[in-house]
């Protein structure tokens, strides 16, 4: 009687241990994706009052298209001023300026129905004094009375607003980096005045 050679597992074929079928991976139970298998007894939830009412509360809180361009109109006036004044100047000047910049919720543009207030900051070269401010805005009441009457200037410490038509704009005043320090001359903006306008 031959007896054939071989082992135990002799004649199987292995499967490379990267070619196996791979296993779908484990999903939780989601009654979600079930819906067809396990309807709702309750029926399916009518929100139309609900979406009625946002979209009227969105409608009450965006603002009129008067009110963007009343506040876009006196924006657009008063950096164009600022801007001009900056290309016009030689840089030695007391009251120098380095930049403009438009800040706040209409620049972010998530104004409210009824916020007709503008913000900007005006960059001095050197740390402000309250000279230097004022003179800044009878500058921008000089350039902006001959297209805008009835257009009212105010100065505080370390800012001034500019009104037009309910429109009010406030031109907060802020220096360098580098000129970022405790002043000490007399007349300068006080840092506490300057931090509080920022």
């Amino acid at each position: 009687m031959m007896r054939g050679r071989g082992g135990r597992g002799r004649g199987r074929r292995h499967v490379p241990y990267n070619n196996w079928p791979s296993r779908p991976p484990h999903q939780s139970f989601d009654l979600w994706k079930a819906t067809e298998i396990f309807p709702s007894v309750n029926g399916e939830k009518k929100d139309s009052s609900l979406a009625k009412a946002i979209v009227e509360r969105h409608g009450q809180l965006i603002p009129a298209a008067e009110e963007m361009t009343a506040c876009s109109d006196l924006l657009s006036k008063v950096t164009t001023i600022l801007d001009n004044f900056i290309v016009m100047q030689t840089g030695k000047e007391k009251h120098a300026l380095e930049e403009v910049r438009a800040v706040g919720n209409h620049k972010l543009g998530v104004g409210l129905s009824g916020d007709k207030h503008i913000e900007l900051i005006i960059i001095y070269r050197q740390w402000p004094s309250c000279e230097d401010i004022r003179v800044i805005a009878d500058h921008v009441k000089e350039k902006i009375l001959p297209t805008a009457a009835g257009v009212e200037v105010e100065v505080a410490e370390s800012s001034f607003t500019v009104s037009l038509s309910g429109v009010v704009s406030t031109c907060h005043a802020a220096t360098l980096p580098d000129s970022w320090i405790e002043p000490t001359l007399p007349g300068q903006v006080s840092m506490k005045a300057i931090e509080f306008g920022l």
